[in-house]
């Protein structure tokens, strides 16, 4: 049965309760990310922070594996090529994707089926980083899912 409008308003409100007491950044963005997976039934969520010396994504928080070790070139991957071109890519088959790195999966041990990823950039325009969510527990991540995570990176930015 399809949420409505007041179910998926009310389940914001919950999130906004829950992280308006945080102060800490780490936690913080470690909080925001499972919040997010919970809401769009992600397996998995991470995100990245753009490190315009090396012109790389390295996860801050990357569920189910050590953070650190998730470093994205930026002409690499879905993630990368979301960054890059600036714009939401959500594919419902990853492995039969141009752009999915199997290495990642290799690394780690997981089975990516379907990704959704989104730039976050700041009011001006200059990349910051990205969020990426995994597996969908139902179906595929939806165009509403999109949008969702383009407002949350948004207000990750702000």
């Amino acid at each position: 049965m399809p949420e409505s409008d007041l179910d998926r308003f009310e389940q914001l409100l919950g999130i906004q309760r829950r992280l308006s007491g945080e102060r800490n950044v780490d936690q913080l963005s470690k909080k925001v990310m499972n919040e997010v997976a919970v809401l769009l039934d992600a397996d998995r969520s991470s995100l990245f922070l753009f490190d315009w010396k090396v012109m790389q994504l390295r996860a801050c928080f990357a569920e189910g594996v050590p953070a650190s070790s998730i470093v994205v070139p930026l002409k690499m991957g879905i993630m990368g090529s979301s960054v890059l071109m600036r714009r939401t890519i959500n594919i419902s088959n990853a492995y039969a994707h141009p752009y999915f790195n199997l290495e990642i999966d290799g690394a780690s041990k997981f089975k990516t089926e379907s990704v959704l990823a989104t730039p976050i950039q700041s009011k001006e325009g200059r990349l910051l980083g990205g969020i990426e969510l995994l597996n969908r527990a139902i179906g595929r991540f939806t165009e509403t899912d999109a949008k969702l995570v383009e407002e949350e990176s948004k207000k990750l930015a702000e």
